[in-house]
């Protein structure tokens, strides 16, 4: 369970899997979610935190994920 919730992390939702231009595809959801955030209007703090909480989500799961 822990290793398909990294892969699922690591993959942004199993977008990394889509069959065409993978990495456009990872590109424009990020591009999307920052949208969100913007639209969302929070402020830099909010930015800043969620950078480090993305970080650390990234460094969990990748070392899941790579085993």
């Amino acid at each position: 369970m822990t290793t398909r919730l990294a892969v699922f992390v690591c993959t942004f939702g199993y977008v990394g899997y889509f069959p065409i231009a993978p990495g456009t595809a990872g590109s424009a959801a990020g591009l999307a979610v920052f949208g969100l955030l913007r639209w969302a209007g929070l402020g830099w703090w909010a930015d800043a935190t969620l950078i480090l909480l993305f970080f650390a989500l990234g460094l969990w799961s990748g070392t899941v994920a790579e085993k």
